[in-house]
This record gives C-alpha cells, structure tokens and sequence, in this order.
C-alpha cells in the first residue's frame, strides 16, 4: 500500500511550473503593480530588473506596508522586494530542496535569460517524498512551544509523579541548583512500583542521568536518528548553556512533521488537486497501514453514490476480530501485540483483490470492503482469510485466530449501518459458538460474482 506520493524521477520544475506568468519591471510604480495584481487577482507580482535579469517578488504583505508609509507613485526599485531564487527550467525537481532547502518562496525558471516560468515552495512540497522535509526542518521551529515539567531534584517521588498523571507521554525534568540533571519517565514510574521501591525516597533516586540532548539546531531526521539509535521514546532539545528547550515523543515528532507537510502543502494554489495524495497518509493507521475509520467511510460514500446512481451495484463486509487479543498483549506484552497485528494486515493484504479494502476498525477489530462481491461469495473469502490466519505463525504466542461476521447490502436502501449491525452480530455469534469461525447474515436480495 502507498502511502507517500511517487514522483518520476526525471520531473523537471518546468513540468510543474506556472507558464503564464504576469510580471512588472523593477521601472514601475506601486500603483501600477496594485493595478496589474487587481487586474489578474494575484497576491504576489514577479519583478524584473531588465539591466541586471534578477528577479524579485512584490507581495500583498509589501503593498500594505508601504501604503501606509508612501505615495502610489513610488518606483519599485526603491522597494526592499523578497529575491526570488533563479534556475534553469530543466533542474530536477529531486535537487531542488538538496540545494536550496526549505528558505524560498518562489523559484523563477529561465531559458535564454528569458522567464519562462514560476515556481512556489508548495508546488515543490507537493511533488517531492514527505520524508525529505525530516532533513530540512529543525526540530525546535516544529515543536514551538512545549509544557516542560521541572521538579527539584529532593522533591519525594510519590508528589512528582503526580504531574504524569494526566499525560503518560510526558516526563519530568529533575533540577539541581538551577541545572536539569536527569529524567523521570513513565517507564521509570512502572519499575518503581513494580520493584516495590518506596515513593518518599527524592525523586532524583530513580533518574536517568545525564541527560542527553538535543542541540537546538538538530533536524527532524537527526532527532529521528537519536531516537532509533538509543532506544529513546522522546527527544531532548537544548542550547549550548544546557537549558532545555522543548521535549517530544517520537509519535508527537511524527504527528507534527506530517502536519507541518500538509501545512505548508495548504499553500498552493491548486490545493483540492495536489492535496489528494498527503490527504491519504491520514487515512492510515499508522501502526499497520491498514487503511482507517476515517478513510472507510468516505469509500462507502463513495460506493453509495454509484449505487444510487446506477441502482445495480452492491456489496459485502466481512467483520474481523482477533480472539483472545487481550491475553495475548497481557501475556507478551504490547509490542508483540503490535507485531501480531501488523502481522495480521500484511497477511491478509497479500490474499485480496486489488479493489477489496481491508480497514482498522479498532483495537483488534477489522473490516473489509468487498465492492461487487455476494454475501454468499464473502463468506468464502472470509473462511480462506480464516484459515491462512489460523496457519500463519506469530511471534509470541505462535498463531492467533480470528472470529468473522459477514453481511452484504440486501436493497438499494439498505444503509451502511444497518449492514454493519449485522456482521456485528453475526461476529458475536462466531464469539459465543467457539470463536475461530465464520458467521454470516446473508438474507440479500442481490446476487453477484466473484474473482476468488
């Protein structure tokens, strides 16, 4: 499954640039820059310099500011206008943010030391990998400001660790004579009270000490690197003085810097077009990459809408659920628990038609969509997916099995609730009948084929 947007290798800036460009000399007034950006309902006017051939870019931000401060008739060139960055239209998109990084607004293409196009940051941002912005962006711009708990270093433990109460992602930063001199975890928390360790000892008895930063100029890609290289589940920033400036989680990080992505991809002119694929990534679930919640409504949605439209399609769900999940988490911990379940996805992704859409419904529930597909036809997709899940060795606790209710659209009319009701109660039947087994609903009305 893609969850980044591909790019061709041998895209050019001109191939996502904006030919038509509208733009003024550097002889021009103000007034007549305002007229042509009124004229063109532009925000932001290319300037030319016609002795020198550089570039500048006249803004919206620029025209208020100096409005308040000078007459209509004050010539450009005596206007501090922000430089526009000048390539050649052929430079590969992929070199783009290596050379310049992310400090540009707009990029001017030229041909014959002519313009022959305009660039902006976002046409980049959209046509490039996500995950190259992790090496551009420092880490304190992302995080801004953070909460940071500070408890002196005497503090008794059992009044410190309080302040993880309300977020068990934090920490609490111990201090000394006005230096931090180590960290207290939640994962600490949990081995003082599973070693029985008394709670009126100071709390700098069970910190992690030194700590270990961050400098404040360190990447996403560097915190990332730190993180995974040290087993660390969150990051340190702090200056050359030692003070600490920000922490975040390694889930946190990457929250922000898929945000920030789509934050700055906002920025384009054509977002409804360029945004599709970013909008993706925040359809997946970001453990399995089985697709989410979020995204299964909008393809039923979807599938509604040709239904109606055309008033002959139809199809099935197949409710899945992981037995005895629970016990396998509390006997082998979360982290196998995860393995099973992305275990569990790739499995079952492998076996599906390219349209059948598997999504995680919750926990250890799943869901999938299977658009043109009988009710009778699902329940031998779900007995196949059955039993390769009932073969399939995981880690841990050495196979899983899986409890399946299946139900089908029975009538043009009949909801996606209902259908969903339905397999949930014919998943609860294969709960309470000895689990390990395929229920169904299929009291349909519409019949169709299958490629299984």
């Amino acid at each position: 499954m893609k969850t980044v947007q591909e790019m061709k290798e041998d895209i050019t800036l001109y191939d996502i640039c904006t030919k038509d460009v509208i733009s003024i000399t550097l002889n021009a007034t103000l007034q007549d820059a305002i007229t042509l950006m009124h004229q063109n309902g532009l925000r932001d006017v290319v300037v030319i310099d016609e002795t020198t051939k550089k570039f500048g870019i006249l803004t919206v931000a620029d025209i208020i500011k100096e409005e308040a401060s000078t007459t209509p008739d004050l010539p450009l060139r005596e206007i501090k206008l922000e430089p526009c960055i000048v390539e050649s239209k052929n430079c590969y998109v992929k070199h783009v943010i290596q050379k310049h990084g992310l400090g540009f607004n707009y990029i001017c293409l030229i041909e014959d030391d002519q313009l022959v196009g305009i660039v902006s940051k976002s046409d980049i941002i959209t046509n490039y990998d996500p995950q190259l912005l992790a090496n551009f962006e420092r880490l304190i711009d992302l995080i801004n400001y953070q909460k940071i708990n500070y408890v002196p270093h005497d503090m008794a433990t059992k009044e410190a660790i309080m302040l993880l109460e309300e977020d068990i992602d934090d920490a609490i930063i111990i201090q000394k004579e006005g230096k931090s001199v180590g960290i207290v975890t939640i994962r600490d928390v949990l081995k003082i009270f599973a070693n029985n360790q008394s709670l009126e000892k100071p709390i700098s008895t069970y910190m992690s000490t030194p700590l270990q930063t961050l400098p404040k100029e360190a990447t996403v890609q560097d915190a990332l690197k730190f993180l995974t290289q040290r087993h660390f589940k969150r990051a340190i920033i702090a200056d050359e003085s030692g003070k600490i400036l920000g922490i975040i989680s390694q889930t946190e990080l990457t929250r922000l810097l898929y945000n920030k992505w789509l934050e700055l991809t906002r920025q384009s002119f054509d977002l409804a077009k360029k945004a599709v694929e970013l909008e993706k990534i925040a359809m997946i679930d970001p453990l399995t990459h089985a697709y989410n919640r979020a995204q299964f409504e909008k393809t039923i949605e979807k599938e509604e809408e040709r239904i109606r439209r055309y008033n002959t399609s139809f199809y099935s769900l197949i409710l899945i659920d992981i037995d005895n999940f629970k016990k396998v988490n509390d006997t082998y911990g979360h982290d196998i628990g995860d393995s099973v379940l992305k275990g569990f996805v790739a499995n079952i992704q492998c076996y599906l038609r390219k349209n059948d859409i598997l999504f995680r419904w919750g926990g250890e529930e799943f869901i999938i969509f299977l658009p043109q597909t009988s009710c009778q036809n699902a329940i031998i997709v779900a007995e196949k997916v059955r039993a390769i899940i009932e073969k399939q060795p995981f880690k841990g606790p050495g196979h899983v099995t899986c409890s399946f209710g299946v139900s089908a659209k029975r009538a043009i009319d009949d909801d996606v609730t209902s259908i969903i009701k339905r397999a949930d109660i014919a998943l609860y039947r294969a709960k309470q009948n000895g689990k390990n087994r395929v229920e169904a609903d299929c009291d349909t009305l519409l019949t169709g084929t299958t490629d299984y």
